[in-house]
């Protein structure tokens, strides 16, 4: 089994990298990238699971913040065309659908976690990203 200078699993940082991406959103993830980037240079592995784990957050994060400006441009088009409606219900709607976003990403970096943990083959992302 590959370990890290720290003398931790390799594998069992790959899980840290996607369960901090998953638990503790963006400066964890920005610590444990510091770490890879800095002292795991040759680790091709560790390096694919930091940039995978922002490339999920960041698409999550869009999504999330496309959905949240759907009552706003609503409005706008209904100011636009000089509209009397009430759109006040819309607003729990839109919070329900960011809800299933975010778990929906809490989902897939478990997955991916797990994934790492079971030591699956990737060959997807390997792919994407251009590692052989």
């Amino acid at each position: 089994m590959k370990s890290t200078k720290i003398r931790v699993a390799s594998k069992m940082i790959s899980v840290i990298i996607y369960m901090m991406a998953a638990l503790g959103g963006y400066n964890p993830m920005l610590l444990l990238a510091g770490y890879v980037f800095l002292y795991e240079k040759k680790d091709e592995r560790l390096r694919l699971d930091v940039m995978m784990s922002f490339v999920v957050t960041i698409i999550y994060s869009l999504i999330n913040i496309f959905i949240g400006y759907i009552p706003v441009i609503v409005n706008w088009f209904l100011v636009l065309f000089s509209i009397k409606a009430d759109i006040s219900t819309f607003g729990g709607q839109i919070k329900v659908f960011t809800e299933i976003v975010d778990f929906m990403r809490l989902v897939v970096l478990i997955k991916l976690a797990a994934d790492a943990y079971k030591d699956k083959n990737r060959e997807l992302l390997y792919k994407i990203f251009k590692i052989r």
